[in-house]
C-alpha cells in the first residue's frame, strides 16, 4: 500500500470518526430530558400529572414550608439556571420569585398556572387589596385553568409531544370532576349551619366559596403578622357566635396560636389540614388529589354532629 493510499485511508477514518462524534452529540441533545422547575410541591404535582414521563420536574420550596415567606438559597439559583421552563402559581404567593429569576436569568421562560382566574382579594392586613393566591382549593378552577395553562406551556416547550400532553390533561380533568362530585356528596353529611371552616391561615376561601362554607381564621395570609392578640380575640368571638364544632391547624404553619384559641373557646382541634404544601411520600397528602380527599374527610368527620 503506497503512502498516498495510507493518507487517504487516514483522512477517511478521521472524517468517519468526526461524523460519529457529531451524530452522537446530536442524539444526546435530542434525547436529553427537558427540565421544568415549579415553585412549590402542589404546583409540581399538577405539572407532573400532565408531563408524565416526558419531562423531569422539580420544585423550589421544600415540603412543609410556606411559599409566601420562603427565602431562596444558593441551590435554588442552580435550579433556575438548569430549568428549561418555570411554572408558578402566581396571584402573589411567590413574592420572592421575580428577584430570584432576575439574579439568574431575566430571559427565563415562565408560565403562570392561574392565568385567566378571576381571584378573590384579601381584605385585611398589610396585603389588603391583593389577590388571594390559594385558588387550587377549588378543584374546578384547577380543572378549567391550572391544567390547561400547564398543558399549553408544556406543548410550547415540547411540541413533539403535544398529543401526549393533551391526552393526559383530559385524564386529569376527568379525575378532578370526579373529585368535585365526591366532595359535594361527602359534604351532604354537614348541615348548612355546621359549615364553618376555621383554620389558622385564611387559605380556604376558594374552597369555602365553592362548597358554601363560612370561613374563619386567625390571619388571612401567611405574612409577618400572625397570631396577634386582636386576631385571636376576633376569632374567639366568631367561634362563640357561630357555635363552631371544631377548629383546624395546618401542616405548614405554627400550631400554637390555634391551640390558644381552642383553649379559650373550649372546643377541640379537629386535626391537621394541608394548605400550602403536599405531605411526605406515603402520607395522606402526597398528591393534590389525596390532599383534597384528606382535608374533606377530616372536615366532615370533625364538624358533623
Amino acid at each position: 500500500m503506497n503512502r498516498q493510499m495510507v493518507l487517504k485511508l487516514g483522512i477517511g477514518g478521521l472524517i468517519a470518526l468526526l461524523l460519529i462524534v457529531v451524530l452522537f452529540n446530536h442524539f444526546e441533545a435530542e434525547t436529553e430530558e427537558l427540565k421544568v422547575l415549579t415553585t412549590y410541591s402542589i404546583i409540581d404535582d399538577l405539572v407532573s400529572s400532565v408531563a408524565g414521563d416526558r419531562i423531569e420536574t422539580d420544585y423550589i420550596v421544600p415540603l412543609g414550608a410556606e411559599p409566601e415567606e420562603f427565602e431562596p438559597l444558593p441551590e435554588n439559583m442552580q435550579q433556575v439556571d438548569g430549568a428549561d421552563l418555570i411554572i408558578y402559581n402566581g396571584l402573589g404567593i411567590e413574592r420572592w420569585l421575580e428577584n430570584l429569576i432576575n439574579n439568574v436569568n431575566p430571559e427565563q421562560k415562565m408560565a403562570k398556572a392561574t392565568e385567566g382566574i378571576e381571584p378573590f382579594y384579601l381584605d385585611e392586613g398589610s396585603f389588603q387589596g391583593t389577590p388571594d393566591p390559594h385558588a387550587w382549593f377549588d378543584p374546578i378552577l384547577v380543572k378549567d385553568f391550572y391544567l390547561p395553562n400547564i398543558r399549553d406551556a408544556l406543548i410550547d416547550l415540547d411540541p413533539a409531544n403535544e398529543e401526549y400532553y393533551r391526552e393526559r390533561t383530559k385524564q386529569q380533568q376527568k379525575k378532578l370532576l370526579e373529585l368535585h362530585y365526591w366532595i359535594e356528596d361527602e359534604l351532604e353529611a354537614l348541615a348548612r349551619e355546621d359549615r364553618v371552616l376555621v383554620s389558622s391561615e385564611g387559605a380556604f376561601r376558594y374552597f369555602c366559596e365553592a362548597y358554601e362554607f363560612e370561613e374563619g381564621f386567625i390571619w388571612q395570609i401567611n405574612a409577618h403578622e400572625e397570631g396577634t392578640p386582636q386576631q385571636i380575640a376576633d376569632l374567639v368571638d366568631l367561634i362563640r357566635d357561630r357555635d363552631v364544632g371544631a377548629v383546624f391547624v395546618e401542616t405548614s404553619v405554627d400550631h400554637r396560636p390555634m391551640k390558644q384559641v381552642a383553649e379559650e373557646t373550649d372546643i377541640p382541634i379537629g386535626g391537621e389540614l394541608y394548605s400550602d404544601s403536599l405531605g411526605e411520600a406515603g402520607s395522606s397528602g402526597e398528591t393534590y388529589l389525596k390532599l383534597m380527599e384528606h382535608n374533606v374527610s377530616l372536615i366532615v368527620e370533625s364538624l358533623k354532629e
